[in-house]
């Protein structure tokens, strides 16, 4: 096998890359695993020296993955789930689900072979970053970023004005209103006014598909997919409140949806030519 799919159960993009290779290679060649399967696997073998990594996960299917046996790995995963644990006390199954992330994200990174998003201790197929540490590495990749504010009190330190208040974990262009005339003490974090149309770009590699979008910042794009680690995302814009023509870095989704064929096409010939890379012993960085 050469090439695997790491995704979760309702993933149809990544479901349609992997039948996409199997098509032009063989049906042999590529395997569709969610996290599930891998943490309800029949054996999963993970050994670790000084000298050598050697690992063997064997699914209910009876499909035998080796590492060693590996070209590229597609990793989509988002979350670790043991339904074998779900009757169990909370704490209990929390332990569980932390200790299978561990074995999997050790897993993902002993591997010899490239992995497509490679996992971190912060999310399976890569970190999920809050907005300010996203818009912080956009601004150091060169591209137009958003005003940011945040506050202890928004009662004894109001916000700048011409921002709107947003939940932390929400995109920038989501707003969450407190609500009209109440003027809550807590915590808060605020970005400037944005307008109304929003636009982005699909990054596959060195390859930009929406190449029709200001092309000048194509190169800050790639230089973002640098500094986050990953190698497959989509770029969210939003076009400016001021109404100039300007645009600003409004998001990074690591799982996009591969909706259009291009798209897919793009991914697939991305695996295929990491593969063949693979097998020459050139080094993948």
């Amino acid at each position: 096998m050469r090439f695997l799919v790491l995704a979760e159960p309702d993933d149809v993009s990544a479901i349609k890359v992997c039948a996409e290779l199997q098509r032009r290679r063989s049906p042999a060649s590529a395997l569709f695993l969610t996290s599930s399967a891998l943490s309800e696997s029949e054996g999963f073998t993970h050994w670790l020296s000084d000298d050598r990594v050697d690992s063997r996960v064997r699914t209910r299917g009876s499909s035998e993955i080796r590492s060693d046996e590996l070209g590229v790995v597609l990793n989509r995963l988002c979350f670790v789930n043991l339904r074998r644990f779900c009757r169990s006390k909370p704490a209990d199954r929390e332990y569980a689900n932390m200790e299978m992330f561990a074995l999997l994200l050790s897993w993902l990174a002993s591997l010899p072979c490239p992995v497509v998003n490679a996992a971190s201790p912060a999310g399976l197929s890569g970190a999920s970053h809050r907005p300010f540490s996203i818009q912080r590495m956009a601004a150091e990749a060169g591209l137009p970023t958003l005003r940011f504010a945040s506050t202890t009190s928004t009662r004894r330190f109001p916000p700048p004005p011409n921002t709107r208040p947003l939940e932390p974990i929400l995109d920038p262009r989501e707003e969450h209103w407190n609500g009209p005339g109440q003027v809550l003490n807590d915590v808060g974090m605020f970005a400037e006014h944005v307008g109304q149309n929003t636009s982005s770009v699909l990054v596959v590699g060195d390859r930009i598909l929406g190449a029709e979008f200001l092309p000048e910042l194509h190169s800050p794009c790639l230089q973002l997919m640098k500094i986050t680690g990953l190698v497959i995302a989509r770029i969210f814009f939003v076009e400016s409140a001021d109404n100039d023509g300007s645009w600003k870095f409004a998001g990074l989704d690591p799982h996009p949806d591969l909706e259009s064929q291009e798209a897919r096409f793009a991914v697939v010939e991305l695996l295929e030519s990491l593969s063949q890379t693979a097998q020459k012993g050139t080094p993948y960085t």
